[in-house]
């Protein structure tokens, strides 16, 4: 970061606890979900579970996960941060 401010390189934080403006998490989140329906029941399953969840998961939930952090960054910005 001073690196950045001594080079007059503009950056953006993030609050370290906001899944909701983090595509990731929400891919997590929807992999989790997929896996627990899977109710695996030995280390065996679980990784199979994990494996083919994750194909399961379209170009177009990452897509989505992209466009609503953009929506909601939005939000945000024009709330300047506060809760919204």
């Amino acid at each position: 970061m001073e690196y950045c401010r001594e080079n007059g390189i503009d950056v953006k934080t993030q609050s370290p606890k906001s899944p909701d403006l983090n595509p990731i998490e929400m891919i997590w989140a929807n992999l989790k979900r997929k896996v627990e329906k899977r109710r695996p029941d030995s280390k065996a399953r679980l990784i199979a579970a994990i494996q083919e969840s994750w194909d399961e998961i379209s170009f177009e939930e990452v897509q989505n996960s992209i466009l609503k952090v953009k929506n909601e960054s939005k939000q945000v910005i024009e709330a300047q941060g506060e809760w919204s």
